[in-house]
């Protein structure tokens, strides 16, 4: 889920999906809390294995641009990453039937595509676009738990996103986007996996950026942890 705070209520963005599939949607809920109770609002958008574009409606990030307009970032694999314009009074899709602009996605022949969980936030002129890429499993099974982050970056919220070398991340290679997190073991430590699915923030007292996302101990893929 993506919570975000609108005046005075808390909306928050959540997935709802069967696994492995098309068939999923995001919805809309809302509290006067960010601990709740969430009432339920509607479905925000939709996909299904029918859906021309190949959308994934999973994995949502709410994020304003410098005019103030409220954008909704989501997807994976399948049909990749795109952004879309919410009414900023409603937290609904601003054009109904509109899926959004494509920003980001690899080819199925690498990793069947392998990326989601998007991430945007506005940065010194930048929009600064973080995407999960490669595969959760764990190195008992086939992806070795090759699940990391990327970065690409562009001055207008729904695109052209480039990495550090020019690239587009709408074709995305193997190698495409700034590699910013990855798999690491120092001597006969603790080894960590499958470091992605971020959120980025910054501290409104200090300035400072942070990040946090999950990563699992040597691989094991039943022993989740939050890593910042």
């Amino acid at each position: 889920p993506n919570v975000i705070k609108v005046g005075n209520e808390f909306w928050m963005y959540y997935s709802c999906s069967s696994g492995g599939s098309r068939n999923s949607c995001i919805a809309l809920a809302t509290a006067t809390s960010p601990s709740g109770p969430f009432t339920y609002k509607g479905i925000v958008i939709q996909t299904s294995n029918s859906t021309a574009s190949n959308m994934n409606a999973i994995d949502a990030c709410v994020e304003y641009d410098g005019d103030g307009n409220m954008w909704m970032a989501y997807g994976s694999f399948f049909g990749g990453i795109r952004v879309v314009q919410l009414n900023k009074n409603t937290g609904f899709v601003k054009t109904a039937g509109d899926e959004g602009t494509l920003i980001a996605s690899r080819p199925s022949s690498i990793d069947n595509g392998a990326m989601e969980g998007p991430i945007i936030r506005y940065h010194d002129g930048y929009y600064y676009l973080f995407v999960s890429y490669d595969n959760l499993l764990g190195p008992e099974r086939n992806g070795g738990g090759s699940y990391h982050i990327r970065v690409g970056r562009s001055r207008t919220i729904n695109g052209e996103y480039v990495d550090q070398d020019g690239v587009s991340m709408k074709q995305a290679g193997e190698t495409t986007g700034y590699k910013l997190t990855a798999n690491y073991k120092f001597n006969n430590s603790t080894g960590w996996w499958a470091v992605g699915h971020c959120d980025v923030y910054q501290d409104p007292d200090n300035g400072k950026w942070f990040y946090a996302s999950h990563a699992r101990i040597n691989g094991n893929e039943n022993a989740p942890y939050s890593y910042i």
